[in-house]
């Protein structure tokens, strides 16, 4: 017991600082000790709402900074999703090279490697009739007004206008009518491109014409049936279906002669020998052609310009025959719908698989890409291509939750906040 008695007197004469003889004021002190920890408690709420908007709501909004390797070079990946975007804003001069252009009704719009996308023009135009680059650096498209064609250097900001071009909407003007429903084709180096155009009335030739991008100089290519793409650097691709088990490929130089001239067995009939403007695509990488049927099947044919090699037929559904085919690298795909967007398919059996996704609330129709963006890696998203909707608003829900937490923490800390007590006056 003395002990005890001993502690007990300590306790009595060498009062720690924190104990407060008077009630009041301990209570003041306890209110401000709660305080500073429920200012703490805020601060750490705010730390993580800062974090989310910056992880959520940033990349909804803000520009990404320019693609490519910084000395210069193209484009090297491709986005597998593309979807909700709260501003689309104007696409810069500079914004560094893209991976494709997407169509959404009237209007088209740029897309980034990461799936950024940027209004082409303000205005309501499906008649752009654009092309982009194979290393994503230059686009080129119809401006209406005035009626030129622009050639837009994306990493320097460059410019080059050409006018000339007939207003179908007008009395005949212009040295040329290009045409907004036939693909353009870029040549490998990507130095020139060739245009779905024709002098108008008044010219004696038939064909199509060739611009050089660095200078805008034009030059008239008689060539005869469709267009496939280019062989190499001066040189083109033209093909016709003679007969329903046949493709003939002609390559053609710029001055209009024929090189060489190559008859290509089908692996079996198809059913439409009408090839049309989207019917076929030639890769330079594989030396092959890409054959679309447009009949009721909708085969799709492999045909290796190589002597020796087996061609091969395959058939697809749902192919939309209004966008071009074309080659991710060494594969090949054709455009189908999921839901209401159209979108790359590769087709090659037991590599079946869409290349991207999209909302569907976009509904976008043709896509149009970079070679290289195709032919370089993938920029994986954590969904995949799931089209779930709850894939697409991930951001949204998590920033949801988040204000739903602060707010509960906030009204229990409201509702469990102690009162000061009332003392009366001694």
């Amino acid at each position: 017991m003395n002990k005890l008695h001993e502690a007990l007197d300590d306790l009595t004469t060498y009062v720690p600082e924190h104990v407060q003889m008077d009630a009041g004021e301990a209570w003041r002190s306890g209110r401000r000790r709660r305080t500073r920890r429920h200012a703490g408690n805020v601060a750490a709420v705010v730390a993580v709402l800062a974090l989310l908007a910056g992880a959520v709501v940033l990349p909804r909004v803000v520009e990404p900074p320019p693609a490519g390797n910084g000395d210069g070079g193209g484009v090297t990946s491709y986005p597998t999703r593309i979807g909700h975007q709260w501003f689309v804003g104007d696409l810069p001069d500079r914004p560094g090279p893209v991976a494709a252009l997407i169509q959404r009704g009237p209007t088209w719009e740029v897309v980034s490697p990461t799936g950024h996308r940027w209004m082409l023009i303000e205005e309501d135009d499906a008649d752009l009739s654009p092309a982009l680059s194979p290393d994503g650096t230059t686009l080129v498209w119809l401006d209406r007004s005035p009626r030129e064609l622009v050639i837009h250097d994306l990493v320097t900001g460059e410019e080059i206008r050409l006018g000339g071009w007939r207003d179908p909407n007008e009395p005949i003007t212009g040295n040329y009518y290009l045409s907004t429903q036939h693909p353009h084709f870029w040549s490998p180096d990507g130095s020139k491109l060739l245009l779905a155009a024709s002098p108008v009335v008044g010219h004696d030739f038939e064909g199509r014409v060739v611009v050089d991008v660095a200078t805008g100089a034009l030059t008239e290519v008689p060539v005869e049936y469709w267009i496939a793409g280019w062989y190499d650097d001066d040189s083109l691709v033209s093909v016709r279906v003679p007969r329903n088990d046949l493709v003939r490929v002609k390559l053609v130089g710029l001055d209009g002669r024929v090189e060489r001239e190559v008859d290509l067995r089908l692996a079996r009939r198809i059913s439409n020998a009408f090839l049309g403007q989207w019917g076929a695509a030639y890769s330079p990488e594989t030396d092959e052609l890409l054959v679309v049927d447009r009949g009721r099947r909708s085969g799709v044919h492999r045909l290796p310009l190589t002597a020796g090699t087996e061609a091969r037929s395959f058939d697809v559904e749902a192919v939309d025959e209004t966008c071009a085919p074309g080659w991710a690298g060494d594969e090949p795909y054709v455009t189908r719908y999921q839901g209401s967007n159209a979108l790359p398919y590769l087709v090659d059996p037991g590599a079946e698989r869409f290349l991207v996704t999209v909302e569907q609330q976009l509904e976008s129709r043709c896509l149009i890409w970079a070679a290289d963006a195709l032919g370089g890696s993938p920029n994986e998203s954590l969904f995949g291509t799931s089209n779930a909707w709850w894939a697409w608003y991930w951001r949204e829900l998590l920033i949801g939750a988040a204000l739903a937490i602060a707010f509960g923490t906030a009204v229990l800390w409201w509702r469990r906040r102690p009162r000061e007590p009332k003392y009366a006056d001694e």
